[in-house]
């Protein structure tokens, strides 16, 4: 549990009810306690949540709660659907890593969708929390416009020092802030490692993390926009995307879903066709029973299984049909 899920609840003149080890790893047991002590706030991932609704008792348990707390990684579209079946209380995205006290902004998703209103197009971060001043930055730290994507920096009281023991890693990640409003005092601000753009609303929307662009044929792709593709086909609940090294270095794409039936991967590649230039569509699709999490209910892309090398569909590379296009990719090779 972070610093703000204790405080927040006591400022408020609550009490806290912490969870064991064997309720928070078991829906039922967890749905239980909820009833026992008419538990009304919840902070939980969007991952642990979207495997607890799978169970009746904790669905049901969460049907009277006032307020629902997601964060520590991105909630997508098919887990908001779900959760909106069940509850009648406000829903919220929370938005801020451990080096800056974690929560830095908040969206309540519950205004924007409900029953009457389940399109979701667009999940975003929301907007920065009093005394946290979120940047959207290029790699020379100058703003971009909205609409464009940059790294997010998060500056303000927010802000920690840096890392025990650990002086270069802080130096890299605390940078001193040029933005900051305050004279004759070195602000620093935090470098997120995570993409994001300013919508026209004023919010952020996230797009996930830096590591997880990639570059194959000398093309950059970010795996989040093929997994939000792919999240949009019926009945397909959660997706991960990583991409492999085949034994001669080439890179390929996997895309794992999470379905309660097999969708044929013809399909799937169809519908990216008309979505996604061929060189960001996975060569191989698997289904799996449920996205592996770590202890702390985040997705866990290192325990996913290994694809069946003899599966992998071998699709042709296509030539650049312009000169220019061509040249890029030629030179962005070089430069990996």
């Amino acid at each position: 549990m972070s610093i703000c899920e204790i405080l927040y609840p006591l400022i408020k003149l609550k009490s806290v009810v912490i969870s064991n080890e064997d309720e928070c790893n078991n829906p039922n047991l967890l749905g239980n306690l909820i009833n026992k002590f008419n538990i009304d706030y919840i902070f939980i991932t969007p991952s642990r949540l979207h495997y607890y609704l799978k169970d009746e008792n904790y669905s049901k348990s969460i049907n009277n709660i006032k307020c629902l707390l997601m964060g520590g990684e991105g909630c997508n579209k098919e887990t908001l659907r779900e959760i909106i079946n069940y509850t009648d209380g406000n829903i919220y995205n929370l938005y801020g890593p451990t080096e800056t006290t974690i929560m830095c902004t908040i969206s309540e998703l519950s205004k924007k969708f409900n029953k009457s209103n389940k399109n979701v197009n667009k999940i975003t971060i929301g907007k920065p929390l009093c005394n946290c001043k979120l940047y959207i930055l290029d790699k020379y730290l100058k703003p971009v416009p909205i609409g464009v994507e940059g790294e997010i920096y998060i500056g303000g009281y927010c802000v920690g020092k840096g890392y025990l023991n650990r002086k270069n890693l802080t130096q890299e990640k605390f940078v001193e802030c040029p933005y900051s409003s305050e004279k004759n005092s070195k602000k620093l601000m935090y470098s997120t490692g995570d993409l994001g753009k300013w919508t026209e609303e004023g919010e952020i929307e996230c797009l996930g993390r830096i590591d997880f662009q990639v570059k194959i044929h000398g093309q950059r792709m970010e795996l989040g926009e093929i997994e939000s593709l792919i999240n949009e086909i019926e009945g397909i609940e959660q997706v991960v995307v990583i991409d492999k090294e085949k034994e001669n270095k080439e890179k390929y794409l996997i895309g794992y879903y999470v379905c309660s039936f097999e969708i044929d991967s013809k399909k799937i590649r169809e519908y990216l066709k008309t979505k996604l230039p061929i060189y960001m569509i996975p060569s191989y699709f698997q289904r799996i029973e449920k996205i592996p999490l770590t202890k702390n209910g985040k997705l866990n892309r290192k325990n996913l299984p290994e694809p069946n090398k003899e599966d992998i569909i071998k699709e042709q590379y296509i030539v650049p049909e312009t000169r220019g296009i061509k040249l890029s990719g030629e030179f962005n090779r070089k430069n990996e």
